[in-house]
């Protein structure tokens, strides 16, 4: 994927100096949709050149540090607030648990749900790679200050609650 330097000038984007062969992107400066999945592809990108020789993917870190915040959640709710359909939860669970990562079991209110916890070995690969997962990801928002970071991580927050209303998985 081609680069290219975007200086920003009076609300719009000068592409003066763009890299020859580069593909214009310009159609797609202004839509949010755009800039989010692209930092999210190469931030995707980066953790799993960071983090290869561990095994552990975006989607599973997310779902072992939810069910060690809550011991217990049933498999269906986490994918409800993952935003992972049911049948890709069910995938997700079974590996985590063939690693020994999770463990299942039935829920004492409801027999057909089942509820997950973290397993010893889950607990301490959370606790080992978070450390690592926060300086990765301080290194990706470098470039932002400290007061840039905490306004970006805000309205994403914010986003990402008011958009959540009344919406899941499909």
């Amino acid at each position: 994927m081609a680069t290219r330097k975007i200086v920003i000038k009076d609300n719009d984007f000068d592409r003066t100096g763009a890299e020859p062969g580069a593909v214009d992107l310009a159609a797609l400066d202004h839509l949010a949709g755009f800039f989010v999945r692209m930092i999210q592809l190469r931030m995707f990108q980066m953790f799993h050149a960071r983090f290869a020789g561990s095994g552990i993917s975006p989607g599973l870190l997310c779902a072992l540090v939810a069910i060690g915040a809550n011991p217990g959640v049933r498999a269906g709710a986490l994918g409800d607030a993952l935003l992972i359909r049911r049948s890709n939860m069910t995938k997700l669970v079974d590996a985590l648990e063939r690693r020994g990562l999770v463990r299942r079991l039935p829920s004492d209110q409801d027999r057909r749900s089942v509820e997950l916890s973290l397993t010893q070995a889950g607990a301490a690969t959370v606790a080992k790679i978070m450390p690592e997962v926060i300086a990765h990801e301080a290194t990706m928002l470098a470039p932002l200050s400290v007061h840039e970071r905490r306004i970006f991580l805000g309205l994403l927050g914010k986003l990402n609650e008011r958009m959540g209303k009344g919406s899941g998985p499909g």
